[in-house]
């Protein structure tokens, strides 16, 4: 055994009591060296692996993107029967604005952002599955129901300039598209 002045007989006492024990290669299975040896590797493999996680991260693109690359990439396919639409494209129109001004909108208005967001999806969707259905009164029911989804997003967009979060263009602008929407498919309702 080491003498008590030596400054390593910690050490040296542990290998002792690991010889002693006869363990396959003597060593404890219960000797751990202290946790303040082993954190700064931890430390410095989590950095690592950080590092290259966010080197290979690529973002997927949101939803504001992929919709504004819509028209383009509908050009390029056969179209479906919505798509031939001009409502529908005003209405896609309309729905990227709407998500535009949802990302600006303050954390503590989440409902007014639930709603716009719902209101402004709903018209389109609407649109689209209203021309996929071949009886005319059906075609009429679901046309009306995104007129009226289209006059909520109007009365959102009230909402939102009242609350202060729309400049006076922007609320020209939605209103402009919104009562061209809503002209077209009031047309389309009647059949």
């Amino acid at each position: 055994m080491a003498s008590a002045g030596n400054p390593h007989h910690v050490f040296q006492d542990r290998r002792d009591d690991r010889l002693r024990l006869g363990t396959p290669n003597g060593l404890n299975p219960v000797f751990r060296l202290p946790s303040s040896v082993f954190r700064p590797r931890l430390r410095a493999r989590a950095r690592a692996r950080a590092r290259s996680v966010l080197i290979s991260f690529e973002p997927e693109p949101s939803l504001f993107t992929q919709l504004r690359a819509l028209p383009r990439r509908i050009e390029s396919m056969a179209l479906l029967d919505h798509e031939n639409l001009d409502v529908y494209h005003r209405a896609i129109e309309f729905l990227t604005l709407a998500l535009r001004l949802v990302a600006r909108l303050p954390r503590g208005e989440r409902e007014l952002r639930d709603q716009l967001k719902r209101a402004a999806m709903s018209v389109p969707l609407n649109i689209a599955e209203g021309s996929g259905k071949p009886a005319p009164a059906d075609r009429a029911r679901f046309y009306a129901i995104a007129r009226g989804s289209a006059m909520e997003c109007g009365a959102l967009v009230d909402v939102c300039h009242v609350a202060g979060f729309l400049l006076p263009a922007e609320v020209q602008d939605a209103k402009t598209l919104l009562a061209r929407i809503v002209a077209m498919l009031t047309r389309m309702c009647r059949g």
